[in-house]
Formats: structure tokens, sequence, C-alpha cells
């Protein structure tokens, strides 16, 4: 038989008012009863959608929690590589333009001293041509003192031969 068949059997006054006892029950299982996750739970919903509802409700935030600090270590890492990159860069071009310094440097002091033998062979030149141009300048001087003193002597001929002295014929 039932309970409630048994409460009607049972004389009136022995019998407490139905709220009483619900109350007492409903006392009874709120000391030893502890409501689980499905009980708290919307009458109306389907299973598997508010498990997901539920789920998505309660780790919502840690989810979003965990996203954002991976998002912002994501973040972090591409900014520092980034800037490992452009410093790295610019180390390299540094290191390319000191050695293109330096290849330049040598180059130059290549040069330099091309230049430098060139200049000492026109110098040797130089003064082989004066040392030659002095010797000639010399023997024209040489060549016009014996010409001046041939025209001396040419010169006393002629004044004998004016004067009458001497005929050659």
């Amino acid at each position: 038989m039932s309970r409630s068949r048994r409460r009607r059997n049972l004389p009136h006054h022995t019998r407490l008012p139905r709220r009483q006892t619900q109350t007492r029950r409903q006392n009874r299982r709120r000391e030893s009863y502890v409501p689980s996750y499905h009980d708290t739970l919307p009458q109306d919903c389907n299973l598997t959608n508010c498990f997901q509802g539920a789920y998505y409700k309660s780790f919502s935030y840690p989810v979003l929690k965990a996203f954002l600090i991976a998002l912002f270590t994501y973040q972090i890492t591409y900014y520092a590589w980034l800037k490992l990159e452009t410093i790295d860069e610019q180390h390299t071009k540094s290191l390319e333009l000191s050695d293109l310094q330096a290849q330049l440097r040598d180059a130059i002091e290549k040069q330099k001293g091309k230049a430098s033998d060139v200049v000492d062979e026109l110098r040797e030149k130089v003064s082989e041509y004066t040392e030659d141009t002095k010797e000639a300048g010399r023997a024209v001087v040489e060549s016009v003192r014996e010409g001046g003193e041939e025209v001396g002597k040419t010169a006393g001929a002629v004044g004998k031969v004016a004067g009458g002295g001497w005929w050659p014929w």
C-alpha cells in the first residue's frame, strides 16, 4: 500500500497536517542532501544542450582567462622575437658595413701605393729628362761658344780682307 492510503486509514487526530509533514521532509532532505550539478539545470532544457551550456556557463571564465593569457604570451613572444630580429639585422648590416669599409681602406692604400710608384717613376723620368735637357743645353751653349769663336775668327779674316791685307787667291 502506498503511504497516502495509510495516512487515510489513521485517525484524524494522529495525523499531522500535510504541510508540516512536507516541511519536515524537505528539512531532512536539505540537511542530508547536497544538490548536484544536474539538479541546478532548468527543467525544459535538452540534456545534451543543457550540459554544454552549463559547462560553458561555469567554465567560461577560466577558459577565457587561459585564452587571454596564451594570447598575451604569444604577443609578448612575437614582439620580443621581432625586436631580436631587428637587432640582428642591424648587427649584420653594421658588420657588413665595417667589412666594406675595411675593403675600401685596403683598396685606397693599394691605389696610393700604385700612385706613389707612378709618381716615383715620373720623378725619375723628369730628373732624367732634366739631366738630358741640361746636357743638351750645355751642348747648345758649347756649340754656340764654338760658333762664336768661329764667328770671331771669320770676323778677323773678313777684317783682314777688308783691310786689303790678305787675298786667298
